[in-house]
């Protein structure tokens, strides 16, 4: 099974010095909020899937600054908004 935070938070490991961007972008906390949002539905063995909001931001806003990868993330902003409020179809959104 494949947890959503392989989508914004799995990638974080490519930001360095994510906990220390800016996090002002609307997309980025748009999007972050809705992966949060399903992930807090989403259990394993009764307990919720571990999910960082800030973190998830953090790591967007730094990627979005990236020259070599913020087509990837526009491509998984396209994505999440396609996918509403499906938290399946938004699992399924990937960097």
């Amino acid at each position: 099974m494949r947890f959503i935070v392989s989508s914004l938070l799995g990638i974080a490991l490519l930001a360095p010095a994510a906990a220390c961007s800016d996090t002002s972008s609307k997309q980025c906390n748009t999007v972050c909020q809705k992966e949060t949002d399903c992930a807090e539905e989403r259990s394993n063995n009764g307990e919720p899937y571990p999910y960082d909001l800030d973190e998830c931001v953090a790591a967007c806003v730094n990627l979005e600054a990236d020259k070599s990868s913020i087509e990837r993330v526009k491509e998984h902003m396209r994505c999440a908004e396609k996918a509403g409020n499906d938290c399946e179809a938004l699992m399924n959104c990937q960097i």
